[in-house]
């Protein structure tokens, strides 16, 4: 008999998570305020991201100064 109470470990970042959070990470590197290498380890630290998360998110430049 299976226990459904625990939901199954995380094998990457969820993907509605990410979607819903990426309009203020692109925010915050096109301003500079963060790098995508930052945030990929903040996401990262939760679960791992997802190569496309991690190109989307490195595809986001800052904006010249």
């Amino acid at each position: 008999m299976k226990d459904s109470t625990q939901p199954p470990a995380q094998n990457h970042y969820p993907d509605k998570d990410f979607k819903r959070l990426l309009p203020e990470w692109r925010a915050s590197i096109e301003s500079g305020q963060q790098s995508a290498d930052r945030i990929i380890r903040k996401i990262n630290s939760k679960a791992p991201a997802t190569p496309q998360q991690v190109q989307q998110l490195k595809a986001i430049q800052p904006r010249g100064h």
